[in-house]
């Protein structure tokens, strides 16, 4: 399967925002009457999407009448779905045998629906980053002529899907496009890379034809998301989003998140598109890594300290060797092997070191934001809270390391996230916030990221851009 554009790679489309979609906030964004479309039976629907949560169905699309006249695009579980529905049957349907699970990867999902073609299997196809999928788990044509759900008066939802509607989007979706009355090949929307030919990278697709009822949603206006700029004026009525909701996170740069695969369930939850992790009630500690391993170069991050209870040591963040993440992620990172994180009472936490290491580190709590300076080249690693480099320290120093923790060079690490109890949580910000900054004007030297505190030179954000142009 061709992968999604890499930092590396070369693109004339700058995709420069997507939305995020956190399902216990029930965000939708719904025209709810249609007007009178183009072609009811032959549409293109295009999404770049990026998973958050990897378990439950996630919707992309519903067009509808009622719950038994549809058309939905969905990702069930780890599949995706592609169903018509007519009159409470099935008339259509192509489900995936192939599972689509990466939450660190950007996917294009292409869905074409054709019923008056003459070729059975050419009525419903789908494209995932380039490749029209022809292996599948469930399988059947629409009749010759079967209305879709792209009917006048329908309603149209993006994010939200499934038989009843109530599957919504956990994650971030970006170029949102559907195309009334064209059957287009994902081509259209989307080329292989020249000097990488399996990567799939967008194209510009402003000069495609989106027929009456089709829009484009590309989420730059971060007080209209639900705005298309098709041309049409087919806007969407957005509910329970906000511009915090607007990242920067997208196919042509993907940032860093917190990574879901293989994380304790018991021990806590992850939203907001894998950026923030409440604690469950559990007396034991369990991490989180980063979807980015490091192993060369300089990197920055920062973290919010959203609820600390008054305990001491029940958040601890750092980074941790991925060699050894399958054993740490039931445990406390800082624990184990080549890990390093900074506790809520103070001090860090290091290897077989049991209880947190003094070192006139400052406690932190509700509302403090924690900054992470990872110098992998000098073997160094910095911490400040609210703006102030703890122990007075210098990440320009490089090998001097002024107030840094030496950490064990030629390690490949993660930045890590640890918490206990029920009323801990904590947000990540690789530089795609999901909470309200001091300033949110701080980005590094390429101009990536949106941090609270101004970023130390020579580091960088946790991106692709970065990690393809300064290593990682």
């Amino acid at each position: 399967m061709p992968l999604v554009l890499g930092g590396s790679a070369v693109t004339t489309v700058a995709q420069k925002n997507s939305c995020r979609f956190n399902p216990a906030d029930d965000p939708t964004l719904t025209i709810a009457s249609l007007g009178t479309p183009t072609d009811v039976n032959k549409w293109t629907f295009s999404a770049w999407v990026k998973r958050g949560r990897i378990t439950s169905d996630n919707g992309l699309m519903r067009m509808y009448a009622s719950d038994s006249d549809y058309t939905t695009l969905n990702v069930a579980g780890t599949a995706v779905e592609f169903d018509n529905k007519v009159s409470g049957s099935f008339d259509g349907r192509r489900l995936t045998s192939a599972a689509y699970r990466d939450p660190s990867a950007w996917y294009h999902y292409v869905a074409v629906y054709d019923s008056d073609n003459v070729t059975g299997d050419d009525r419903m196809i789908i494209y995932v980053n380039g490749t029209r999928i022809t292996a599948w788990g469930s399988d059947s044509d629409p009749g010759s002529g079967t209305q879709s759900g792209l009917g006048s008066g329908n309603t149209m939802t993006v994010a939200t899907g499934g038989a009843t509607g109530t599957a919504e989007w956990g994650g971030y979706l970006a170029e949102v496009a559907l195309c009334d009355g064209q059957a287009y090949a994902a081509s259209d929307f989307g080329e292989f890379d020249s000097d990488s030919p399996t990567v799939w990278k967008p194209k510009n697709i402003s000069g495609l034809t989106f027929g009456n009822e089709g829009f484009y949603l590309d989420f730059g206006d971060s007080a209209n998301l639900g705005a298309d700029v098709s041309g049409n004026a087919n806007d969407f009525t957005e509910a329970n989003l906000t511009a915090l909701d607007q990242t920067n996170d997208t196919p042509t740069n993907n940032f860093c998140t917190m990574n879901p695969v293989g994380y304790s369930s018991t021990g806590f939850t992850i939203e907001e598109g894998n950026t923030y992790i409440s604690a469950v009630a559990d007396t034991s500690s369990y991490t989180v890594y980063g979807t980015m391993a490091l192993l060369t170069g300089k990197w920055y991050w920062e973290a919010k300290a959203v609820t600390v209870d008054s305990a001491s040591y029940r958040h601890s963040h750092g980074i941790g060797d991925v060699a050894y993440w399958v054993q740490e992620y039931a445990a406390e990172a800082g624990d184990k092997t080549n890990a390093w994180t900074y506790g809520n009472g103070g001090g860090y936490k290091t290897a077989g070191s049991g209880g947190q290491e003094s070192g006139d580190y400052l406690a932190y709590v509700t509302g403090d934001i924690l900054s992470f300076a990872l110098d992998c080249d000098n073997a160094k690693f910095y911490l400040r809270k609210n703006g102030v480099w703890q122990k007075s320290g210098d990440p320009t120093s490089g090998a001097t390391g002024t107030g840094a923790i030496s950490i064990v060079a030629n390690r490949t690490y993660a930045p890590a996230f640890v918490m206990r109890y029920a009323a801990n949580q904590v947000a990540a910000n690789f530089g795609n916030p999901s909470y309200t900054n001091p300033s949110d004007d701080e980005a590094d030297e390429n101009g990536y990221g949106k941090f609270a505190y101004s970023v130390p030179s020579g580091y960088l954000a946790l991106c692709t851009k970065n990690l393809g142009s300064d290593g990682g």
